[in-house]
C-alpha cells in the first residue's frame, strides 16, 4: 500500500512462512536446520516508523556444531568471526548522527522442539521442548525494550569432566581476543530492558560426574523456577522460587531473592526424602563402602554474599541410614533417625554451633574374617602410587575455628 500523502509505502496484514531451511557455516563449523517458521499479522508503516507483528512460531529445528580442542563450539566462533564485506553506512541524519526512531511491537514467540547436536555425539545435550515469549515492545528513541512473560521447558545433559570442567560451560566459553585487551566501551546510550517474569517448567538436568573412579549420574527433574520483574537495574532485588525432584523420590523447594549487582542472596530451602545413595560414588573414592539406604530432609535458611555474614542455619534430619561394606554388603553403621536441631554455620570465620543432636536406635557392625582382616582393613582405600613432589602452595582454605553442641 502506498500512502499518497507521504509517498511512504505501508505493509498491511502480511505473513511470512519458511519451511525446510538449511544453513551451513564454512568448513565443518556446523549449521542450522529449520522445519518451519512463520510470522503473521505484519504491519509496517514507513511514514510513522512503526512495525507491528503477530506471534513468531518456530518448530522442529536443530543446531549442529563441531567442537574444537578446547571444548568450545566451532559454530559460535564462526558466527562471531568479523565480516569481510565492506561496512554499511550508518542510517540517520549525516549532520546530527541521530538514527531515525522506530517503534516495534511483536506478539511474542512460540518455539518448540529445538535441539543442539554436537559432532561425534549421538544424543543432543540441550533439548528445548517449548519456549513461549509474551509481547515484546521496542522503542529506539527511548532505547527501551519491554518483554512479557517468558516460559522455558528444556532438558540438559551435563558432564563434569575428569579435570573438573563442565562441558556445557566450555562449549559456550568466549574466545580470548588476539590482543588480550578488553573490547572498547561503546559511546552509544545504554538500553533499558525489562522482563515481566521468567519461568522454567517441566525441565530436567542429568549430571554425569567423571571425576570419580566410578562415574556417577544424578537425575534432577520436574524443575520449576520463577523470577519476576527482571531489568537492567542490577541494584534491585529479584525474587526467586525453585522446586525440583531428585532421583525420583527427593524434593527440593526454595524461595528467596538476590541482588545481581552485589550477588547478595537470602532465602529458605526445604529438603525432603533426598536419597543419600546418590553420595555412594563419592564416598567410595575414600573408602570401600556403599550407602544403600538413607534419606535427608530439613529446612535451612541461607544468607550469602555479604562479607563476614555468610551463614546457613536451620535443622536437618536423616532417616534410615545404612552404610555397608562395598563387597560383602555387611552393615557397618546405621540408625533409625538423626535430628540436628537449630544449627548455625558461619562461613567466615568458619564456626558451627548446634542446639541439639538426637540419635535414635544407632547400630554398628565390626567383623574379623577368617584371614584376620577387620572391617577397617577391608574398607580402607587401595594404596595409590606416590605422586611426584610438587611445590607446596599456601593453603587459603578455612578451617573450623569452633564447634559447639549444646546437647546430645
Amino acid at each position: 500500500v502506498l500512502d499518497v500523502a507521504s509517498a511512504a509505502p505501508r505493509l498491511e496484514d502480511s505473513r511470512v512462512e519458511v519451511r525446510g531451511l538449511a544453513l551451513k557455516a564454512k568448513g565443518d563449523a556446523g549449521g542450522v536446520q529449520l522445519g518451519k517458521a512463520a510470522l503473521d499479522g505484519i504491519f509496517v508503516d514507513m511514514a510513522a516508523r512503526e512495525v507491528r507483528t503477530g506471534v513468531l512460531t518456530l518448530a522442529d529445528a536443530s543446531v549442529t556444531s563441531g567442537v574444537d580442542a578446547a571444548g568450545r563450539a566451532t559454530l559460535v566462533a564462526a558466527l562471531a568471526a568479523p565480516s569481510t564485506s565492506a561496512p554499511a553506512k550508518p542510517a540517520g541524519n549525516a549532520t546530527t548522527g541521530v538514527a531515525p526512531a522506530w517503534k516495534i511491537a511483536s506478539g511474542g514467540a512460540a518455539v518448540s522442539d529445538v535441539r543442539l547436536l554436537l559432532s561425534g555425539k549421538k544424543d543432543a545435550p540441550i533439548r528445548v521442548s517449548t519456549l513461549k515469549v509474551g509481547p515484546v515492545n521496542v522503542d529506539t528513541a527511548k532505547t527501551a525494550v519491554t518483554v512479557g512473560p517468558v516460559d522455558l521447558s528444556l532438558n540438559l545433559d551435563v558432564v563434569r569432566e575428569k579435570d573438573g570442567a563442565i562441558d556445557l560451560a566450555k562449549l559456550f566459553a568466549p574466545q580470548e581476543s588476539a590482543s588480550g585487551k578488553p573490547a572498547p566501551k561503546s559511546s552509544s546510550p545504554a538500553w533499558s530492558v525489562a522482563v515481566e517474569q521468567f519461568s522454567l517448567s517441566g525441565s530436567g538436568v542429568s549430571l554425569t560426574d567423571q571425576t570419580l573412579s566410578k562415574p556417577s549420574r544424578l537425575e534432577v527433574d520436574q524443575i520449576s523456577f520463577l523470577t519476576k520483574n527482571l531489568s537492567t537495574d542490577l541494584a534491585k532485588a529479584i525474587p526467586l522460587t525453585l522446586s525440583c525432584r531428585v532421583e525420583e523420590t527427593g524434593t527440593v523447594k526454595a524461595s528467596g531473592d538476590i541482588v545481581p549487582s552485589t550477588m547478595v542472596t537470602k532465602g529458605t530451602v526445604d529438603l525432603a526424602r533426598i536419597p543419600l545413595s546418590a553420595a555412594s560414588a563419592y564416598v567410595a573414592d575414600a573408602a570401600a563402602v556403599d550407602i544403600p539406604a538413607g534419606r535427608l530432609g530439613g529446612r535451612l535458611n541461607w544468607r550469602m554474599g555479604e562479607k563476614g555474614k555468610d551463614q546457613l542455619s536451620g535443622s536437618v534430619r536423616v532417616d534410615g541410614l545404612r552404610v555397608t561394606e562395598g563387597r560383602s554388603k555387611a552393615e557397618i553403621l546405621g540408625f533409625k533417625t538423626l535430628d540436628v536441631s537449630q544449627l548455625a554455620l558461619q562461613l567466615a570465620p568458619l564456626t558451627l554451633s548446634i542446639r541439639e543432636v538426637e540419635l535414635v536406635e544407632p547400630r554398628a557392625g565390626f567383623v574379623i574374617d577368617a584371614q584376620g582382616r577387620t572391617t577397617l582393613d577391608r574398607i580402607a582405600p587401595p594404596a595409590k602410587k606416590p605422586a611426584k613432589a610438587q611445590p607446596k602452595k599456601a593453603d587459603k582454605s578455612e578451617v573450623l575455628k569452633s564447634l559447639e553442641v549444646a546437647s546430645f
